[in-house]
């Protein structure tokens, strides 16, 4: 097994204009970008959210350390993004460490999210360590407890605030609008359609990172759906929308930041978390099995969030300049304090 790359000696820390035009790491940094995009376009856009979610999965924990326990059901699906990019972390390890590869991949992949020509996320922080006990790849590494799809918005906020160092709501809210250039695969995640990737937002596959998350969850009339999967994916709850037409679709995790279900989300009678006992839209239509004669209630709001899912629900300028340095944040995890 290939040793863990040493402390580096070179430049690093943390750079308030970013890393990319410094002269030791300009080539480089560069030179990822520019491959990560092409491998982004030669899958049709389809590794864009993966590479995202790869990154966060990496820092959940401790420190992003360049290392992905894939025996961790909730890491289904990443091998693509890891294997896609071991070329780079081949080509530039000598003055970046795998985890700083990976980072620079994903700030690359949330600019090119972004409409237009040309938007930049920037990355200021240089000098992760790569986890000891990882493969050359990045398989291996301490198995932590990824954020679940069924937290409270009380939950919610302690997963970041204790995994990312997030204690402002608004961070917490504005990195999960990620989801808006988000699919998901009901083989890896057990949420979606059987033999199609759908999002959290109408035409999910286009892959563009805008408030049309918060739109959708504000506007749109969802209903709970029971989600019967096969082992090793557990069956789950989700909201969704549109059935007929297999729209988009929530899990209540995303559906937290705009209404309280603290007292109302349960596991049902086979076990299953996820069972939320209120509605979030009187028009909406309570059809779990068994449970359809009940009096089921309006869920409360929010109010930790609710404020920031509404600010930014009516300005995307906004949600786009926040999110760069809430991604950073994450990215950071483990080594650059705010302090």
């Amino acid at each position: 097994k290939p040793e863990p790359a040493s402390a580096p000696t070179h430049p690093t820390g943390w750079k308030d204009d970013g890393w990319d035009a410094d002269e030791y790491y300009k080539t480089d940094i560069e030179g990822i970008r520019q491959e990560c995009n092409a491998l982004i376009e030669a899958s049709e856009r389809e590794l864009l959210p993966k590479i995202v979610r790869m990154v966060f999965h990496d820092c959940v924990g401790t420190a992003c350390d360049g290392c992905i326990n894939i025996d961790n059901v909730d890491n289904r699906g990443l091998r693509e993004p890891i294997d896609g990019i071991f070329p780079m972390v081949q080509k530039y390890r000598s003055k970046l460490s795998r985890a700083d590869i990976w980072a620079i991949c994903a700030m690359e992949a949330a600019s090119m999210a972004v409409p237009g020509d040309g938007h930049h996320f920037p990355l200021h922080y240089i000098g992760r360590k790569d986890c000891a006990d990882g493969d050359e790849k990045g398989y291996g590494g301490e198995d932590h407890a990824m954020c679940s799809n069924d937290l409270s918005n009380h939950d919610m906020l302690e997963f970041f605030a204790n995994n990312f160092g997030m204690h402002d709501p608004r961070e917490v809210v504005v990195v999960m609008g990620f989801h808006s250039a988000s699919t998901v695969n009901r083989d890896n995640s057990g949420f979606g359609n059987i033999g199609r990737e759908d999002g959290w937002v109408e035409n999910a596959d286009e892959y563009i990172l805008s408030n049309k998350y918060y739109q959708s969850m504000k506007n749109f009339v969802w209903e709970l759906q029971r989600v019967e999967n096969v082992d090793p994916v557990p069956t789950r709850y989700q909201w969704y929308f549109d059935p007929l037409d297999a729209g988009p679709i929530m899990t209540n995790s995303d559906m937290s930041l705009l209404y309280n279900f603290d007292g109302y989300m349960q596991a049902d009678k086979n076990g299953v978390e996820g069972l939320v006992m209120c509605l979030t839209n009187p028009e909406a239509e309570f059809e779990i099995e068994g449970l359809e004669d009940e009096d089921i209630p309006l869920c409360p709001m929010a109010e930790s969030t609710k404020e920031f899912v509404d600010m930014y629900a009516d300005d995307n300028d906004l949600f786009i300049k926040d999110f760069g340095p809430a991604m950073n944040k994450i990215l950071n995890w483990g080594y650059h304090t705010y302090d």
